[in-house]
């Protein structure tokens, strides 16, 4: 995997799977789209797409060939810039080390939203506790008054 590669798979987890889905769709592991999806920001990522849309439809076939969409991309200027062969290999070989990274961030953002409504529940329950705490000091203070005046009232 060349530099640039490892860079990008560093890269933040929705960059990561804008570039897994990226690699999938030019495998023909997704079924064919008609247009770029939104997460697909990066631009190279967005000519790749619509190269493989393109293909797709000037051809019907699926998956796509490769050299068509390296054709397709050079005839728009945008393949030697965007990474040439190197660019497509690379998708296509860290595929499956970016599918599991991809299914481990989807793993761990479902585990983080657990976590933070658990800490709410958490939080609800602290702010609770505090309350009956507060509510049992005053009590304690009331009983402690009454055991003050109770002699003083027995007394009398």
């Amino acid at each position: 995997m060349n530099a640039q590669a490892s860079a990008e798979m560093r890269e933040d987890g929705a960059a990561l799977l804008a570039w897994h889905f990226a690699g999938g769709l030019l495998l023909g592991a997704y079924p064919p789209i008609e247009s770029i999806p939104d997460e697909v920001e990066e631009e190279r990522l967005q000519d790749l797409v619509a190269a493989v849309i393109g293909v797709h439809l000037a051809t019907g076939s699926w998956p796509v060939d490769l050299v068509h969409v390296a054709e397709t991309l050079e005839r728009r200027g945008v393949f030697a810039p965007a990474g040439g062969f190197a660019f497509l290999c690379s998708l296509i070989e860290d595929w499956s080390e970016r599918e599991e990274r991809a299914i481990q961030l989807t793993a761990l953002s479902v585990i983080a939203r657990e976590a933070q409504r658990r800490f709410g529940e958490l939080s609800a329950a602290e702010q609770a506790a505090e309350d009956a705490l507060v509510r049992l000091e005053r009590t304690r203070a009331r009983a402690t008054e009454v055991l003050r005046l109770l002699p003083a009232a027995e007394a009398s």
